[in-house]
């Protein structure tokens, strides 16, 4: 029992030195889709990357469980964001500032030019961007059988004044719609940006 007490201990020190040294580095925090380029000006530019400073291996039945949950609860507010090691000088100015809860009051994180095709490292969240990652194929899906029932009804439509079929076009349009927006901001997580320099 003395072991796992000293083994506790140790790890809570290990978690403390770790938040300090978090804290010393932070510039702030933002907004940020995590599954587009940080670059989208430069060719060959990635989207922040996993597994350099958390190896974990991705557990697929929690990337599961997560998408599960988003496409039936939404996605719900998280109260640790996903911390990425940046240099000051590649994040815009404005782009961050504190820390709220409030995903949507969050600036959107925007790279400057120097970051070129440097690599952003996230130092934890990889389950959250592969279930993000998921729920966009499965909202694309759903979206591409509803624009294919729209297609085939505007085809076979022989007389517009049809006030039904009328109707249950402008439902899967208002459907498509909300999917593609979901889809746009299904990637959008909040981060910590952390100061490599520091």
């Amino acid at each position: 029992m003395h072991e796992l007490l000293e083994d506790a201990s140790k790890l809570t020190k290990k978690a403390d030195r770790r938040d300090e040294e978090r804290a010393k580095a932070l510039l702030g925090f933002g907004k940020l889709n995590m599954l587009e380029a940080v670059n989208k000006e430069v060719a060959g530019s990635k989207p922040p990357q996993f597994g350099k400073y958390n190896p974990r291996p991705v557990s697929t039945r929690a990337v599961k469980q997560l998408v599960t949950a988003f496409l039936t609860q939404g996605r719900m507010a998280t109260r640790e964001p996903l911390y990425l090691l940046v240099k000051k000088e590649w994040v815009q100015e404005g782009t961050y500032g504190p820390y709220t809860a409030v995903l949507g009051d969050l600036p959107e994180v925007k790279f400057t030019a120097e970051i070129g095709r440097e690599v952003v490292y996230a130092l934890n969240g990889q389950h959250r961007t592969e279930g993000s990652r998921e729920m966009v194929r499965r909202l694309m899906e759903g979206r591409t059988k509803l624009e294919e029932k729209l297609a085939k009804m505007e085809d076979s439509m022989e007389d517009e004044t049809d006030v039904d079929t009328q109707a249950t076009m402008e439902e899967y349009r208002a459907k498509i719609a909300h999917l593609t927006e979901q889809v746009l901001e299904a990637g959008m997580w909040q981060v910590a940006l952390l100061d490599a320099g520091k």
